[in-house]
């Protein structure tokens, strides 16, 4: 028996490069959506966006049917990615990846990056404020200042050179570096009644009661 649709023998990854350099205010707002791949966004001492698109796919067809869109407007920038539909008959998607590497000012701000599916790096921003949706994979910030709303439906988020705080005085969360626990340790509101809300998809909250 031959089963259609289960692939075709040649694996071979087909590549074409986007590249592009963009003017933008040194406080300008990125917006970026992706469906599946690595987006690297790095803050730097400049006065433009520079971006370099990789994507990949197992055909020709399929490669020529993955868009990518850059949109300027007066403090604003967005990139967004068009993919071809998902097969729904196939054992497996082939419907292509799109690897991002973006160069910004440090001062720019990301006010909503959207990723179905891969890896999300921030390095060195230091904008406004930092909003990233991840469905399933990881998010790494690294030597980033500024406010962060970082969301992974399925997966890990990775803070690394610099330090998570709470709004309670701000002040730093404590880390258990044998069990990788993080921890936030505070009297709240002088010790009288608060409202604390916490949210997780999937992972453990444990919440202790303390006398102090």
């Amino acid at each position: 028996m031959l089963l259609n649709g289960c692939g075709s023998a040649d694996n071979r990854v087909l590549e074409e490069t986007f590249e592009r350099v963009y003017a933008i205010e040194p406080s300008a707002r990125l917006t970026i959506q992706n469906r599946d791949g690595v987006v690297s966004i790095y803050g730097s001492d400049t006065g433009e966006m520079r971006i370099n698109a990789v994507k990949k796919a197992y055909s020709q067809e399929r490669l020529n049917q993955i868009g990518i869109g850059v949109f300027t407007k007066p403090g604003a920038i967005s990139v967004i990615t068009k993919f071809p539909p998902k097969p729904t008959w196939a054992l497996s998607d082939r419907s292509g990846t799109v690897d991002y590497t973006i160069v910004v000012p440090a001062t720019a701000g990301i006010s909503a990056l959207e990723l179905d599916a891969g890896e999300i790096l921030l390095e060195g921003i230091r904008g406004r404020e930092v909003r990233a949706r991840l469905g399933d994979g990881r998010i790494f910030a690294r030597n980033c200042f500024t406010s962060m709303d970082l969301t992974v439906t399925r997966g890990t988020i990775t803070p690394a050179h610099g330090k998570i705080a709470n709004d309670f005085n701000n002040l730093p969360v404590s880390a258990n570096s044998s069990t990788r626990e993080m921890k936030i340790d505070q009297i709240i509101n002088g010790g009288g009644q608060a409202t604390v809300e916490v949210r997780v998809e999937r992972g453990e909250i444990k919440i202790a009661e303390a006398n102090p």
